[in-house]
Parts: C-alpha cells; sequence; structure tokens
C-alpha cells in the first residue's frame, strides 16, 4: 500500500486529490484481462471515492499500454458469444435504443466481433470501434464499419452518429473525460 497521499492517483473527473479508500481490489491468480494472461506484481489496488464529486475509481490504474495490449490480442470470440443472456441484454439495449432518436447511424464503441450490432435492424448504418485486429475483422465481415481501435481514431469534423453505445467499456478507460468529450463530440 502507499504510505503518503502524493502519490495517490488524483480524481479523473475533477482533479480532486482527496479521495476515500473503499477497500482494496483483489485480482485473481493467475490474472486475465480480456483473456490475455497479465503479470500486475505485487501491486495493491485500491478502490477510492473522489471527497468532492463522489467518483469511484482505481488506484494504481493497470497501464494503458498493458490494457490496449491485451484488448488487441483478446480472441474474436471472447466477447459476445450466442448465449441466451447476450441475447436477452441485447433485445434490452435495442428496445431502449428504440425510445430516442430514430436515426439511422450508430457506432457502438468496442463493439468487438460485431455481435451486438448484428442484432441491430440491417436498415441502420453500423459502426464500430475496436482494438483487436481479429475481432474488427469478423465484425466488418458481418457488415459492420470499424472506423478504427479508439474513440481518438474518429475524428468528430467527419463523422456524426444518431446513437452511439459503450457497454462494458468505461469501467476500462484509464482517463474518462477525454473519452467521454470525444463521444460527446461524435
Amino acid at each position: 500500500m502507499r504510505a503518503d497521499s502524493q502519490n495517490r492517483r488524483r480524481c479523473p473527473i475533477c482533479d480532486n486529490e482527496k479521495s476515500d479508500a473503499l477497500g482494496k481490489i483483489l485480482h485473481p491468480s493467475p490474472t486475465f484481462i480480456a483473456g490475455s494472461l497479465v503479470d500486475l506484481g505485487d501491486t495493491n489496488f485500491e478502490l477510492r471515492r473522489c471527497g468532492h464529486c463522489m467518483f469511484q475509481f482505481k488506484d494504481p490504474v493497470v497501464p494503458e499500454t498493458m490494457l490496449k495490449e491485451c484488448y488487441a490480442n483478446s480472441s474474436e470470440d471472447f466477447w459476445g458469444r450466442s448465449t441466451t443472456d447476450s441475447t436477452q441484454r441485447f433485445q434490452e439495449m435495442t428496445a431502449l435504443l428504440g425510445i430516442f432518436d430514430p436515426g439511422r447511424t450508430i457506432l457502438d464503441i468496442g463493439c468487438h466481433n460485431g455481435s451486438f450490432l448484428r442484432n441491430i435492424k440491417q436498415e441502420h448504418i453500423r459502426f464500430g470501434i475496436e482494438p483487436s485486429q481479429r475481432a474488427a475483422q469478423q465484425a466488418a465481415s458481418h457488415g459492420i464499419n470499424i472506423l478504427g481501435k479508439s474513440i481518438f481514431d474518429v475524428d468528430p469534423k467527419f463523422h456524426q452518429f444518431d446513437r452511439i453505445t459503450v457497454m462494458d467499456v468505461v469501467e476500462h478507460v484509464v482517463e474518462p473525460l477525454p473519452f467521454l468529450a470525444r463521444a460527446r463530440d461524435l
């Protein structure tokens, strides 16, 4: 554990330096991220809550380079396997999208093999962002337009979407504010 607050991570939302420890974050041994074996060493991770905005975050973070490598190397069938649970979840998400703007363009950030977008009606123009090349290729083979590996590969000057979905992604983003700002701009 860190002995002094000077080494603690500042709140990634409001940059406040004061936060409360909510408890240790335990990782199983061996540890896998996106199906890739990782060595987190003897690092002690904590869940912390910002004293100002109440955002909860992990301290320290898993290095972004390690995360990107894990996602890039993940198997195209690691997420999005055809199961009853995911099918029901996708149907619920699709119904929720139907409540909002009936626009035709949709971007799924972290689309993996396109399993969610394949459940969206074909009259929609479907786009995805995916760091795993194999998963992105599989999504593309199902008619998903892959725009890049990261949300920052997509320029808001050239791309705008009626809907954006982000499922099981934000909790892995080291710096959430720039990520969410880019999503807003798209």
